[in-house]
């Protein structure tokens, strides 16, 4: 699975402009044609951080993308990013359980860092 974290700097003209979509390409090489469309996500106004993921990408998989409007029809596409591992995260119940009792230092795993700042905080939630 990837995860591609998608930044508009500019959303008030793009939308302006009638683009109303971010289109995500994928391909299996940096310098591809680019042409298989692997899915959308919508601009929304005053929105400039967007997460796009790809649940069958890998750390070979290289993307591009493009806005795209109804009448403005398709811009040009970005350079190529190449996949990255997403890195697994922590549910509050998983946190919890590595947590230790009361008054004892937090302790920290590989699988599941957690910050002695919300130990407290996580002792007293109800699971």
């Amino acid at each position: 699975m990837i995860r591609l974290s998608l930044t508009v700097a500019d959303i008030d003209t793009l939308i302006a402009q009638s683009y109303t979509q971010i289109k995500v390409y994928t391909d299996s090489a940096a310098d591809g044609v680019f042409d298989t469309l692997n899915g959308t996500v919508t601009l929304v106004a005053e929105t400039t951080g967007y997460t796009y993921v790809d649940v069958a990408g890998t750390s070979a998989t290289y993307y591009k993308t493009s806005y795209y409007g109804l009448t403005s029809g398709e811009g040009t596409k970005s350079d190529a990013v190449q996949g990255g591992v997403v890195s697994p995260y922590c549910t509050a119940i998983r946190a919890k359980r590595r947590l230790p009792t009361r008054n004892t230092s937090p302790v920290c795993t590989s699988t599941c860092a957690i910050s002695s700042v919300i130990t407290s905080s996580l002792m007293d939630m109800p699971f």
